[in-house]
This record gives C-alpha cells, sequence and structure tokens, in this order.
C-alpha cells in the first residue's frame, strides 16, 4: 500500500473486518506459538541438560525457526515458573502425559543444569 491509499477513506464495515481479520490471524499466530512452546518443552525433558552448547540451535532446526524463537520459547517458560498470580483455587496445568505441572517440569529441569545432572526430568 502507498501513502496515498492510506488516506483513502474507507467504511466502517471494512475497518471492523479488516480488524477482525488481524485477530483472527494474530490468534492462530498465538496458538501456533503456545503449541511450539509445548513441544519444546516435551523436547527439552527429552534431552534433559538443556544448558549444553548448541541445544538451542537443534531445536530450532528441529521446529524449522530461528534460535532466537526457540530461546524466547524457553525464556517464557522460565518467566511461568517466577510469574505464578495467586489462585482462588488450584488449577493444575500438566505436560502431556508426564502427570506433573509445568512448573514441576521446569524445576527439575533447572536443578538439573545447575547441579550437573544429567537425565531427564
Amino acid at each position: 500500500m502507498t501513502n496515498v491509499e492510506w488516506s483513502v477513506w474507507v467504511s466502517r464495515d471494512e475497518v471492523c473486518a479488516r480488524s477482525a481479520g488481524r485477530r483472527h490471524l494474530n490468534s492462530i499466530r498465538t496458538l501456533k506459538a503456545r503449541m511450539r512452546q509445548q513441544a519444546v518443552l516435551r523436547r527439552l525433558c527429552e534431552l534433559g541438560d538443556f544448558t549444553r552448547r548448541g541445544v538451542q540451535r537443534q531445536l530450532a532446526r528441529e521446529f524449522g525457526v530461528v534460535p532466537s524463537v526457540i530461546g524466547m520459547d524457553m525464556k517464557r517458560l522460565l518467566a511461568r515458573l517466577d510469574a505464578r498470580p495467586a489462585q482462588t483455587r488450584r488449577v493444575r496445568q500438566t505436560v502431556d502425559g508426564t502427570g506433573l505441572s509445568l512448573a514441576d517440569v521446569l524445576k527439575t529441569l533447572v536443578i538439573n543444569a545447575v547441579t550437573g545432572v544429567a537425565g531427564t526430568a
């Protein structure tokens, strides 16, 4: 689109339709990112030591993204450990088929990485 086209008046219906389209595409992008983050977490559990050199690059190759995306995913997963809001009732988010909560798996991975213990979570 050129600058001239941006200044052209459009109807409210068209504005709403464009907004709905952007909202739809962003929700799909968010869903794909969350699914990838869950898959990254599963793969990290399989690998055990995620601080080993080249792990992010290996995961990036496996998932078909650039290494910085995996780094951001890992950062978001680890941030979930710190930012656990107070809840009125306990909601346990489990990792596929493990029966462990996301926080438990991440804590185990961090402890294993810090202590140098190899293995899975």
